[in-house]
């Protein structure tokens, strides 16, 4: 007797990524800013899902403060 074949599995959908970059104004409270949480609402109203904040400070001008990098990622659409 041969063994059953395991039924064929449809591949699980992929992720795609998104990075939404923004100066980091630390006067400003840039982080807690009305505009920042409009915009985050926004990116989870089309499905993205935020998965990390990352500060980048500048390389070429030490005075900046640098810019905030915000990930994203949401399931493939078929």
């Amino acid at each position: 007797m041969l063994p059953e074949e395991a039924p064929a599995e449809s591949p699980s959908p992929g992720w795609e990524y998104h990075i939404w970059e923004k100066p980091y104004l630390p006067q400003a409270g840039c982080s807690r800013s009305p505009r920042v949480t409009e915009t985050l609402n926004a990116f989870g109203a089309e499905g993205w899902e935020l998965i990390s904040v990352v500060w980048e400070p500048d390389q070429d001008n030490r005075r900046l403060p640098g810019r905030m990098l915000y990930h994203f990622r949401r399931r493939c659409r078929a």
